[in-house]
């Protein structure tokens, strides 16, 4: 107990002292805050949408094990994937027929066709959104969004609401994305042990 009393207010005078952020890997669960709230605007730009801190500090690092994108009865599922960059997904085939799966974005790849059953892997490089294609399915489409960190939520297509867990103490920009939609970015200051209460206003970016 003395030594773990001493970690924390020696991290604490280091992060007041230098003005920066705890990184994810020096806060203990129990150090930590959430950020919950909605979306507000027109209900359609809920459904898969995410919520997400544009930059946190500390190395985030991708899960050692590869995610999975499935692509069954002919959809991308989930339609929407959001990882952190360097993190391996596993696409799935889990329909009677052949699939494909390419995107034309950021450092464009095609993985070829496979039949049901099998899979194949990406390593996701750059930060951004991947369009997901189905070559052999033109009606296919799916999204990977590769973010800087591992500090996102998913949204309740019902009412908008979201919660992003287990983040450090600090000051971030939380922005909200969507296949047509997008929100922020807002300021938020997370407090240990404490919920940031913050609504995004999403919709149609204006281009």
């Amino acid at each position: 107990m003395k030594s773990r009393l001493i970690l924390t207010v020696a991290l604490t005078a280091l992060t007041v002292a230098g003005s920066q952020l705890a990184t994810p890997g020096q806060v203990a669960a129990d150090d930590t805050g959430d950020i919950a709230g909605k979306l507000t605007g027109n209900k359609k730009y809920f459904r898969d949408a995410i919520v997400y801190i544009e930059k946190a500090p500390g190395q985030n690092k991708p899960p050692a094990k590869p995610v999975e994108m499935d692509q069954r009865n002919h959809k991308f599922v989930p339609a929407v994937l959001p990882v952190v960059r360097g993190t391996t997904v596993k696409f799935l085939n889990s329909d009677h027929e052949a699939h494909n799966v390419f995107s034309p974005d950021n450092e464009k790849y095609d993985l070829g066709n496979w039949p049901g059953g099998e899979s194949r892997d990406y390593t996701f490089k750059q930060l951004g959104v991947y369009t997901q294609l189905c070559k052999l399915h033109p009606s296919m489409i799916g999204y990977v969004v590769v973010l800087q960190n591992p500090y996102f939520a998913q949204v309740d297509t019902s009412d908008g609401s979201f919660r992003i867990r287990d983040v450090p103490p600090g000051k971030y920009q939380v922005k909200a994305w969507q296949a047509r939609g997008e929100g922020g970015p807002i300021e938020v200051v997370v407090e240990a042990d404490e919920k940031a209460n913050v609504d995004i206003p999403i919709a149609r970016p204006q281009r």
